[in-house]
């Protein structure tokens, strides 16, 4: 008997032994096959850290512009402490009111704020990308984005309190020229809380042409590209830098060494995926629906058998990846054509006795170079429709449908929540207010 157990305890020995050999070999193969693939993406040229964008803040004045910039942000978020971000949630044009009185908003976000300070002094600057000092703004942007709510907010508060709309209009700019800040995947929510302003600020007052041409010349500043690429190599980056990090506990350190095949193999899948995104998105905008189609039934082909329950279908659909870059990318876009009809209109209504055009192709090319295309459906124009009471500019929005200006959001006067599929479109309604 004692012979009999002596062979099974060894034969499990040796089978353990040869199964760890197997694990390790494979980890080992899983590795080289993802250095591999990083490899190929240097060797096309294409970032695999941020040093890639660092490489761009060339002269002092670009240094300094991103420096006061992180400094601005870090401030802001440093004075939401304890407040879960309030700012970007305050809008003054609530149905049911603000959460404060316009004396507590400006008790509490002072104009004159250092956060506030910095950003003015930023606003003028020559801004490129953040650099080596400020790499956190790369992994994290939401100091940022706290930085512009406050500052957007001090717009609404000088519009809507104070009806001065050359003051509600010059407070704005910088959260224009913020915008050349934010990555991708960031410049989104910016965008759209910016829009709010901009709703807030025609609804309450009446900038003069110069205040609006001082805004158009801001506008330039902010990238109206596509800039898809652009956004899908910085998620990948963000993506390999996570991967990468070193900065772990003891306990997820074990796991991740003790898992790492499993976890370089996903990272190289995801990877695969990043590429056929990519792929997708240098296509011609007419040809992506029906590639994007095809990569969709790929995904759902990997969802099916053993191969999901291992090695998971969510990390295999490129979908996810350019889905991502797609909605985040044509709001942030929808956004700003929109502003830029916007401020075409209203200074065309200074030069016509307050007379809003017939159509923005009316406006082509004093008062804008092109009609705005909707970034959610290529080759249609936003919607630009006037009645007695004023006019309507906007984008047909995620679920690419006309909901004929059904908005939503900071300053639209509606107090519903809406999903990606409800009735939504994205842009803004303005009264005919007497031009000053």
């Amino acid at each position: 008997m004692k012979s009999v157990l002596s062979r099974v305890r060894r034969f499990l020995f040796w089978t353990l032994l040869l199964l760890l050999g197997a694990y390790i070999g494979w980890g080992r193969v899983e590795a080289g096959r993802l250095s591999r693939a990083v490899d190929a993406i240097q060797a096309r040229g294409e970032p695999v850290d941020y040093g890639y964008w660092y490489a761009k803040q060339v002269t002092a004045e670009q240094k300094e512009a991103a420096s006061l910039y992180a400094r601005a942000a870090q401030y802001a978020t440093e004075a939401e402490s304890g407040q879960q971000y309030r700012a970007s949630q305050i809008d003054v044009d609530l149905p049911s009111g603000p959460v404060l009185t316009f004396a507590d908003i400006a008790a509490s976000y002072r104009a004159d704020a250092p956060a506030m300070q910095l950003l003015d002094r930023a606003t003028p600057m020559d801004f490129t990308e953040f650099g080596e000092d400020s790499r956190e703004l790369y992994d994290n942007q939401i100091p940022l984005q706290v930085l512009g709510a406050q500052a957007c907010l001090r717009a609404d508060l000088i519009a809507a309190r104070n009806g001065d709309g050359d003051g509600g209009a010059a407070a704005l700019v910088p959260c224009l020229r913020l915008q050349r800040t934010f990555l991708r995947s960031y410049g989104a929510a910016a965008a759209a809380r910016l829009l709010g302003s901009f709703r807030i600020l025609l609804r309450h007052t009446s900038p003069s042409d110069s205040a609006l041409a001082k805004l158009q010349e801001s506008l330039a500043l902010w990238p109206d590209s596509e800039a898809m690429e652009r956004a899908l190599f910085q998620e990948r980056v963000r993506f390999l830098s996570y991967a990468d990090d070193p900065r772990r506990s003891f306990g997820e350190a074990v796991v991740a060494n003790v898992t790492q095949p499993f976890q370089a193999s996903l990272t190289r899948r995801r990877l695969a995926a990043y590429d056929e995104a990519l792929r997708v998105a240098r296509l011609p905008p007419n040809e992506r629906q029906e590639a994007l189609a095809a990569t969709r039934r790929v995904a759902a082909a990997t969802k099916r058998g053993p191969r999901a329950l291992f090695l998971g279908a969510f990390f295999n659909s490129p979908e996810i990846y350019f889905g991502l870059g797609l909605n985040t990318g044509a709001a942030e876009r929808a956004a700003r054509r929109v502003i830029a009809a916007l401020l075409a209109v209203e200074r065309y209504r200074r030069a016509h006795s307050g007379a809003p055009p017939v159509s923005l192709a009316t406006l082509v090319p004093e008062w804008l170079t092109s009609v705005p295309e909707d970034p959610y459906v290529p080759g249609q124009a936003i919607v630009y429709r006037r009645d007695p009471a004023g006019y309507v500019i906007y984008s047909v929005d995620a679920n690419r449908r006309d909901d004929e200006g059904a908005f939503y959001g900071h300053g639209s006067a509606v107090a519903k929540h809406v999903g990606p599929q409800s009735p939504r479109d994205l842009g803004i309604r303005v009264p005919l207010k007497p031009i000053q």
